[in-house]
């Protein structure tokens, strides 16, 4: 009885907290109680988010866009964890063998992504930011592009969010060469406090845990 009397009141507490200091508290040096409880409030959410992915590709030499729908990877966990999360990120990944469009190498690039969580929707122009942290004015290379894996399978897109003012967070969209040489869309790492950053712009702190039906609104 003691154990869950402690479990509803940290819940309670988290019920005044923002969404991004209750991820925090997953990957945080605290008692166990604490990551516990914040893991099982805010996987959930997590796991409602979908990605809506536009490219943009060169097509007879006029610009041409396609969209991928992807989803948490953290969704078909049957029982999810904070190590489903790599790096405190989610992993957005279009549903196997329905990926749609492929590509030329050097004639695309990630554009436009639409994240959607229940009622609310974000829309984001993904423009490539060229600056280091807020503060740091050195230059450094015009570039958001690297290539990884053997003969560069994967290459990886970097972007900065313009909520994320200290860029703290960067996005990456990864595409991947197929067996048959084809280029397509793989995942799209984003950062988990990023997804609490643009969820709560929109709202107020403890809204995204009374929609979960853990705890009811305040004042019910």
């Amino acid at each position: 009885m003691g154990t869950q009397l402690g479990k509803d009141v940290i819940l309670q507490v988290f019920g005044y907290l923002h969404l991004y200091d209750v991820v925090s508290l997953m990957f945080a040096d605290v008692l166990s109680n604490f990551t516990a409880a914040a893991t099982e409030l805010a996987l959930p959410v997590i796991a409602d988010f979908d990605l809506q992915v536009a490219t943009v590709y060169d097509l007879d030499g006029e610009d041409d866009d396609d969209y991928e729908h992807t989803q948490p990877v953290a969704r078909n966990v049957k029982n999810p964890t904070a190590r489903n999360l790599p790096r405190e990120c989610v992993i957005f990944e279009p549903e196997l063998g329905k990926v749609r469009h492929s590509y030329r190498r050097g004639r695309f690039e990630p554009a436009f992504v639409k994240l959607r969580w229940r009622q609310f929707t974000f829309d984001w122009t993904l423009k490539p930011g060229y600056s280091g942290p807020a503060g740091d004015h050195m230059e450094v290379p015009v570039t958001n592009i690297c290539k990884i894996g053997t003969d560069d399978r994967f290459i990886v897109f970097q972007y900065w969010h313009d909520e994320d003012d200290k860029r703290k967070h960067p996005i990456k969209v990864f595409y991947k060469t197929t067996i048959d040489e084809k280029i397509q869309l793989h995942c799209v790492s984003i950062p988990l406090k990023l997804l609490a950053i643009v969820l709560e712009k929109d709202c107020n702190p403890g809204d995204w845990l009374y929609s979960t039906g853990v705890l009811p609104p305040h004042g019910v």
